[in-house]
């Protein structure tokens, strides 16, 4: 760990670029030289320590990407959680609204214009976080 803590310290100072290439057959590759070089698209960029060996160099590369990869994972089953939840709130605010009309109960004309323009604010924000409407 010690030696890994000097290596990016040095790192800082003297950096080295390698690319992940996709090719047109949609194989990638790592790349010391710019990807236009061998026919081919830069999916990422990594900053790497200079003076390392390519394939160790590519280890680093890949711990980073993965890393990355698995942040935005993250990131998105915790938005998927959040919208879920989001949804569940809609769903009982919905049903409370409706609560109020199932058995022909007679409602202040206040409160029916309130629930009507709610219940279409709740319809549209469902519809735009693509919950079910049921």
């Amino acid at each position: 760990m010690l030696l890994f803590a000097v290596l990016l310290l040095s790192a800082a100072a003297q950096a080295d670029t390698i690319y992940l290439c996709k090719a047109y057959n949609d194989s990638t590759f790592w790349s010391k030289a710019h990807c236009n070089q061998h026919q081919a698209f830069i999916e990422r960029i990594v900053s790497v320590p200079d003076g390392m060996p390519f394939e160790q160099q590519i280890n680093l590369a890949k711990g980073e990407v993965n890393a990355a990869s698995a942040a935005a994972q993250r990131q998105a089953q915790a938005q998927q959680v959040e919208r879920n939840t989001r949804c569940l709130q809609l769903h009982a605010e919905r049903a409370e609204i409706w609560s109020r009309y199932e058995n022909r109960q007679l409602q202040p004309i206040e409160i029916i214009n309130t629930d009507q323009m709610r219940w279409k604010g709740i319809r549209a924000e469902q519809q735009r976080l693509g919950c079910s409407m049921q």
